[in-house]
């Protein structure tokens, strides 16, 4: 099944490095087709098709070998954000990033201009990417303007920005399924604890679960499909029952793997 970024890729045409440092010194380091970004992320990112407009995994991906990354770092808009900064102590593995605490690999749209091979976590509290800039010291991390984050892949996982009811989420696409697009909006909350006088942050998932079909979008705060599948209703419950504890710390391989087992029933 194509993918949503491959389609978008191939929009961006990769230019020589004498272009980057001369003739935009201070722009990304792929040229603009002559299409307004609207057009394109209306017909690329969120159309609506038969074959579903978000995609799992890529096909290609630009190639950066012709480019030091350190230098041009220095004058792509991507890594101009400030400084981020992780002001919560934790003292275990609830750490409030998607995934993993550590750095993640994964790609960026950035006003519509596609980034890979990027290092960067994504902090779940604040609805920031922490971006690892290329030239720092091997801690420093950017925070990048999320207003002009458009899409990204992490780990695998992709993230398209959506305006439902007059505020954007981003949103992890999981899988389409008789005509219904599903998508998780990931949120962790934090509560503060003392342990030996030690104060520290304890970070708990947050899933809102938004379905999307020819009618519009709907949402749900628990991460519950029956209600969408009436007719599934039963063999979703009985399947559900082994990850009863799971799911409500991995809701996207939760949706991911039932999804797969009802196209396979």
């Amino acid at each position: 099944m194509q993918n949503v970024f491959n389609s978008f890729m191939k929009t961006s045409i990769c230019i020589n490095r004498n272009t980057i440092f001369n003739a935009y010194p201070m722009r990304s380091i792929f040229m603009r087709p002559y299409l307004s970004f609207n057009l394109i992320l209306c017909c690329v990112l969120f159309s609506i098709s038969s074959q579903g407009y978000a995609q799992r995994q890529y096909f290609t991906t630009p190639d950066y070998s012709w480019a030091d990354l350190k230098n041009a770092s220095l004058y792509l808009e991507l890594f101009q954000g400030k400084r981020y900064f992780d002001n919560h102590r934790i003292l275990n593995n609830k750490h409030k990033y998607f995934r993993d605490y550590e750095l993640l690999e994964g790609s960026v749209i950035f006003d519509s201009d596609h980034y890979s091979k990027l290092q960067f976590k994504f902090d779940l509290h604040e609805q920031q990417i922490a971006l690892y800039h290329p030239n720092s010291d091997g801690v420093t991390l950017i925070a990048i303007d999320m207003n002009r984050v458009n899409a990204f892949k992490i780990d695998g996982s992709i993230f398209v920005k959506h305006r439902i009811d007059n505020q954007d989420f981003l949103l992890e696409y999981i899988d389409t399924f008789l005509g219904k697009e599903l998508w998780v909006y990931h949120q962790k909350t934090s509560s503060f604890r003392m342990d030996d006088k030690v104060g520290y942050y304890e970070f708990n998932p947050k899933e809102t679960l938004f379905v999307f079909d020819n009618k519009g979008w709907q949402r749900s705060d628990t991460v519950k499909i029956e209600h969408f599948y009436p007719n599934w209703s039963s063999t979703i419950k009985n399947w559900s029952k082994e990850w009863r504890t799971r799911k409500k710390t991995d809701a996207s391989s939760y949706l991911k793997s039932l999804l797969n087992f009802l196209k396979s029933t």
